[in-house]
């Protein structure tokens, strides 16, 4: 079993791959949320040992939870291709206030700690994003923000102009809002994933 703990000055990162106590603690504090993403964290569409590295961040000076997510392939991508930031929760309380700072912690701390500790190496992470239920014509203001904040941090991230597949099926849920991290041994060309223009009804 990998279980490994990160920090820096302000939160303490815990890596693992195997359902924990201390894991099932955490969801079931998620699902105290009435979230619109509610079923995805049910205990049956969200399990550690689908993906390839796991984790939970808290704060050190309250012991509260802030985020958790993980890497994840489970057969879906390519072996190259990997989902970071898969089943992405951040608690309510740490939503409203500070984004940039909470995005950065899961840039600088969170995404790197999971890689050194995964078992497997992809050579391409994409994060994807699933848009708001409601009709819309072009990017959504929310994804605007959030892609321009990680965009600013540098380190190689990509923006694609329009929806990507990252389920299979012809569901508009199956096209998402995406930025991605490739490399010369596999880039997002040698992915070739299906786009879809931004302007739909979802």
């Amino acid at each position: 079993m990998i279980y490994e703990e990160f920090e820096n000055d302000t939160y303490r990162c815990v890596v693992f791959n195997k359902t924990t106590e201390e894991w099932i603690r955490v969801r079931n504090l998620c699902l105290q949320e009435d979230n619109w993403l509610r079923e995805n964290y049910l205990e049956k569409n969200c399990v550690v040992e689908d993906h390839d590295i796991f984790s939970v961040t808290y704060i050190k000076e309250t012991g509260l939870p802030v985020v958790f997510c993980g890497i994840y392939n489970n057969g879906r991508y390519h072996p190259s291709v990997a989902r970071a930031l898969n089943r992405f929760y951040l608690f309510p309380e740490y939503r409203a206030t500070d984004l940039r700072n909470r995005m950065k912690v899961i840039h600088d701390l969170v995404l790197p700690s999971m890689i050194e500790l995964s078992p497997v190496k992809r050579e391409l992470l994409f994060i994807s994003m699933q848009s708001r239920e409601r009709n819309y014509e072009g990017e959504q203001r929310w994804w605007k923000q959030w892609k321009r904040i990680w965009t600013g941090f540098g380190g190689g991230w990509k923006t694609v102009d329009g929806l990507v597949q990252v389920v299979n099926g012809n569901d508009p849920r199956c096209f998402q809002n995406i930025i991605y991290k490739d490399s010369n041994k596999f880039s997002f060309e040698d992915w070739n994933p299906r786009i879809s223009e931004y302007s739909c009804t979802v």
